[in-house]
């Protein structure tokens, strides 16, 4: 159970983000992976959940080329746990999600980017 999980979109590249009860933020290219998974192996994911070992490293080296994880700081965590409450009292208004989506982006550029095989180029 995540305490919170989206997609972002940045300059055509969708992410999935995921923040865990424990404070540890997930970027997933997952359609990156989608793109360079050998065409043979579309259920990856499945025979991994059935318990074949060798889909499970697969998808484990897979998921160590697209996929970013760390541990937020506290006052970071902090306005997740708090947008989780108030999205949960179904209070979310523009102007919350607008504030996470420029907290989103933010970490992309200091975190994420620099990470990425082929980093991306902030737009002018």
């Amino acid at each position: 159970m995540y305490l919170f999980e989206d997609f972002i979109t940045i300059q055509g590249h969708k992410f999935l983000v995921t923040v865990d009860p424990q404070g540890y933020i997930e970027w997933d290219d997952h359609e990156g992976r989608l793109r360079h998974r050998h065409p043979g192996d579309p259920k990856l994911e499945l025979r991994t959940l059935s318990g074949d070992a060798q889909a499970r490293r697969r998808l484990a080296n897979e998921q160590s080329e697209y996929v970013i994880r760390f541990k937020l700081d506290p006052a970071t965590f902090e306005k997740f746990q708090e947008w989780e409450s108030i999205s949960a009292a179904g209070l979310s208004t523009f102007m919350h999600e607008n504030e996470l989506d420029s907290l989103l982006e933010q970490i992309f550029w200091r975190e994420i980017n620099p990470y990425l095989t082929n980093p991306l180029v902030p737009e002018a």
